[in-house]
């Protein structure tokens, strides 16, 4: 784990949100800009003529000291034909943020007003992004990849413009504003992969174990085993009457899983 420069984030966020060279867009009064994504681009570099940089027939977020950095909320899917192209011939960290701790801001869409706001109970964390990753399983363990797993708090901004009483119901989800960074993680080898098991699963564990842990279920848990199988981290270890066994392999295993 890494210790985030909370300057330099202090900087990135003023570079978004409230420069007055800052597109109108991009004020907190009017989100239309991802907010989330723009800072955490100019946390990793600085200079915005470095942002948004065409290479191929594709645009990398920023380049840093000469290595790619591409951003990603959420459907990595989404950039396997990025990733395809720019991980053979350059350096590539792919920056995932986590909600570790939310608030969510009711938003007057008639003059942009926040009514309201509360905190979420629910804590972000790291095994939060398990699903996503076997969408990108085969660049795990390249030397020109790195996962940055960012623990970040965030203001959620959404618009009274739904349904009931409350207009709650259905609502906008309109923009997430990063308000620190807490933690962050750089995944480089295979072996770097260990820290995304929960620790409470033990050496030996079951499907239904394993997805009361990472607190997910169905096709998003599945894809979550499936990825830590893929990389050698988990192996399936037996039965116990109808439910397979997995266990957390003393080594990394050399043959690839489904």
């Amino acid at each position: 784990m890494a210790v985030p420069d909370k300057k330099r984030f202090e900087r990135a966020y003023n570079a978004v949100m409230w420069s007055a060279d800052a597109p109108e867009e991009q004020k907190i009064g009017n989100l239309r800009e991802k907010a989330l994504h723009a800072v955490l681009k100019y946390y990793f570099e600085p200079d915005a003529k470095n942002h948004e940089v065409k290479i191929g027939n594709f645009y990398a977020d920023a380049i840093s000291n000469g290595k790619i950095i591409e951003i990603q909320t959420k459907n990595f899917y989404a950039l396997r034909k990025k990733l395809d192209f720019m991980v053979i011939s350059y350096k590539v960290t792919l920056v995932h943020p986590i909600a570790e701790h939310k608030k969510i801001c009711w938003v007057d869409p008639s003059n942009g007003s926040v009514i309201s706001s509360r905190k979420v109970s629910k804590k972000g964390r790291i095994y939060d992004i398990l699903n996503e990753l076997y969408a990108i399983k085969e660049y795990v363990g390249s030397e020109n990849f790195t996962l940055c797993i960012m623990l970040v708090d965030v203001d959620e901004y959404r618009l009274l413009d739904g349904y009931g009483k409350d207009k709650k119901m259905r609502a906008t989800k309109y923009e997430r504003v990063p308000t620190s960074i807490n933690s962050e993680f750089f995944l480089s080898e295979k072996r770097d992969y260990y820290m995304l098991i929960p620790p409470e699963l033990g050496e030996r564990f079951t499907a239904s174990e394993f997805n009361r842990a990472i607190r997910m279920r169905g096709i998003a848990a599945s894809c979550a085993l499936k990825f830590l199988i893929y990389i050698g981290t988990v192996r399936l270890a037996g039965k116990e009457g109808r439910q397979n066994i997995y266990e957390v392999c003393e080594t990394l295993e050399t043959t690839e899983g489904p």
